[in-house]
């Protein structure tokens, strides 16, 4: 999940910066999304499903930062 914050790959999530507490933002969205995703991982397989989920998490929440920052 960390390779979301900060990378040079992806698009960046400007809500997810290390020094404002992305990691700790990150976790709490998995967190709270998890009932209903489950795992994103299966030993070395990534769950498509979860994954696409997770991601669809964190574009709400960063559109709701920027809206209401």
């Amino acid at each position: 999940m960390c390779l979301f914050a900060e990378n040079d790959i992806l698009p960046q999530f400007n809500s997810l910066n290390v020094s404002k507490g992305g990691i700790e933002t990150l976790l709490r969205i998995y967190q709270q999304e998890f009932v209903k995703m489950g795992y994103i991982t299966n030993a070395p397989e990534v769950n498509l499903k979860s994954f696409e989920h997770f991601i669809q998490a964190l574009v709400i929440h960063s559109a709701f930062l920027y809206d209401s920052g």
